[in-house]
């Protein structure tokens, strides 16, 4: 969700202008705080990111915003009881409480000596995916989702991460172990041919539940893997998160939405024009830009193997120009090759049933942990 805040603040950067505009705004409207989350009501850990706009040209243009960290942040129930927010860093404040579902909460936000305070959020409880699944074709794999709204819950948010194995070019259990000058297999923490990769979701994905007949939202496309990813190499894992929206808050997120898509046009709504739901408490008119949600948060996972989508020929940009070298590497020559780290030992070389060396490649090549981590997710399902 960040992706939709952040964008809006870059959009003028990108026109396609003989002349550079430059808008006259204050130092003030240059560094806008940015608030967003949704914050599950039934103690799923969640996340509330505190950040703020950068400047839309001059010096320190760049993608994101600067993560505004250091704040107290807390939830405060109408009967005044209090569920702080724990700082994990780079802007990102975790919600792990279960909280009553019938109550109404304010968000407090304490950052550099002012305060900050959300309107009265009253939480909803999403209805459950009712199916996910996938579809290939020529373009690829399509991820989709299957739900339905309710008389109390419409308007849908999703957000996904995804998680997939993956090995380098070559597949070497050898390691070269300075310390007695010889090349060993790798004990079991020691893999680097499998590893594991994830990646979060900045989309902004919304549908209304009563566009459709009798509420039912089929086959929503939440993702698309086109053919030769990586993702579908080995196997892969999709967590999708369904969330209810507030009609104030779908219209919050449908705006982002538009802005995100709607790239160089000057008759988009641009963020001083753009209201969320937390204000500045000393000055309510100044600029802050955001939306924060409760709910409780429905989750799917799935998994798909690459059998599941065979032929599935992948395209490993990463490793394109790895190759083995013609040499074999003996024993008296370990260390030259392999002592720096730039080479590991990557193929073992048999003359009938005995090593006799080793054939080298890049280490980039050969270990994943470059890219990934060797540690199987607790998740993980084979």
């Amino acid at each position: 969700m960040r992706k939709g805040i952040v964008f809006l603040f870059l959009v003028l950067s990108l026109f396609a202008c003989k002349e550079p505009f430059e808008p006259e705004l204050s130092e003030a409207n240059l560094r806008v705080l940015t608030v967003e989350g949704y914050l599950d009501t039934e103690g799923k850990p969640s996340e509330l990111y505190l950040g703020y706009t950068r400047r839309i040209y001059g010096d320190n243009l760049g993608p994101g915003s600067t993560p505004a960290v250091g704040a107290e942040v807390f939830l405060e129930s109408s009967e005044g009881n209090r569920y702080p927010l724990v700082d994990v860093g780079d802007g990102f404040y975790q919600f792990a409480q279960d909280i009553e579902e019938e109550g109404s909460y304010r968000l407090k936000i304490l950052l550099e000596g002012e305060g900050y305070t959300s309107e009265s959020l009253h939480p909803l409880i999403s209805t459950p995916i009712e199916d996910i699944g996938f579809e290939k074709d020529e373009r690829g794999v399509e991820v989709y989702i299957t739900t339905k709204g309710s008389g109390t819950v419409e308007d849908f948010l999703w957000t996904f991460t995804e998680t997939y194995a993956f090995s380098p070019k070559f597949v070497s259990p050898y390691i070269y172990r300075p310390e007695t000058g010889e090349v060993d297999t790798r004990r079991p923490e020691e893999t680097i041919y499998l590893c594991f990769r994830t990646l979060n979701s900045s989309d902004l994905i919304l549908e209304t539940s009563s566009n459709f007949d009798e509420g039912v939202i089929f086959k929503k496309p939440i993702t698309r893997i086109i053919p030769g990813d990586e993702r579908l190499s080995t196997r892969y894992s999709i967590l999708v998160s369904q969330m209810a929206l507030s009609p104030e808050a779908a219209e919050f997120w449908e705006t982002m939405r538009k802005n995100t898509d709607d790239i160089g046009t000057i008759f988009s709504p641009m963020p001083s024009n753009i209201t969320g739901n937390v204000s500045k408490d000393l000055d309510p008119s100044a600029p802050v830009i955001g939306f924060v949600s409760l709910g409780v948060i429905q989750e799917r996972r799935m998994f798909i193997g690459v059998q599941e989508v065979s032929p599935w020929v992948n395209n490993l940009e990463a490793y394109y120009d790895c190759e083995l070298d013609a040499d074999t590497v003996s024993a008296s020559g370990f260390e030259e090759r392999f002592g720096t780290g730039v080479k590991f030992p990557a193929m073992a070389v048999f003359v009938e049933s005995s090593i006799i060396g080793y054939r080298s490649a890049l280490r980039r090549c050969v270990d994943c942990t470059l890219r990934g981590s060797n540690v199987k997710p607790d998740f993980w399902e084979d």
